[in-house]
Order: C-alpha cells, then sequence, then structure tokens
C-alpha cells in the first residue's frame, strides 16, 4: 500500500503496518473474543484492550478493511448496557 503524508516517509508507515502485524491476533475465537483483534504487544502479550486495538483499528482499516470490520464486533459484543467497553 503506498500512503502519503507530508513530512513522513513511505519507510515509516511500512514501520507502522509492520508493527500493527505484530499485535494482530487473527486467530478467533481466542480468549473471550469471537472476532480478530490487536494485541497491545510488547511485555502485554496478546489479551485485548479496548484503547490499543481501537488505535490500532484507525489505522489498520486503511491496510485491510475486512480485518477491521470483523474486528470492530468485538466493541460491539463487549459493550455494557451503559454504553462502557469493558478492557
Amino acid at each position: 500500500m503506498k500512503i502519503t503524508f507530508p513530512k513522513v516517509s513511505q519507510s515509516d508507515f511500512d514501520f507502522a503496518f509492520e508493527c500493527l502485524e505484530d499485535c494482530k491476533n487473527p486467530d478467533a475465537p481466542k480468549y473471550g473474543f469471537n472476532y480478530p483483534y490487536f494485541a497491545p504487544g510488547g511485555a502485554y502479550g496478546q489479551q485485548w484492550w479496548q484503547l490499543d486495538s481501537a488505535l490500532a483499528l484507525c489505522g489498520y482499516k486503511w491496510k485491510d478493511r475486512k480485518f477491521g470490520e470483523k474486528a470492530i464486533l468485538n466493541f460491539i459484543e463487549s459493550q455494557q448496557p451503559d454504553g462502557r467497553i469493558c478492557l
């Protein structure tokens, strides 16, 4: 995918998407989720954190819209009656 943005090189975008790929957890159901999701990565392992997954999806949807559409369903399933999303 070719993206252009002032003062950000293509290699910067490539590195950002590599990081997202490392955090992508496409195997579902897993860890209580029925759809693929993004883990925070690093020392935090493969668990799902609502904020990390939401931020990753904001960028990743431009690379793989179908993955994004599936992953957003975890938010819908996790939403509580008061509107909160569980971590």
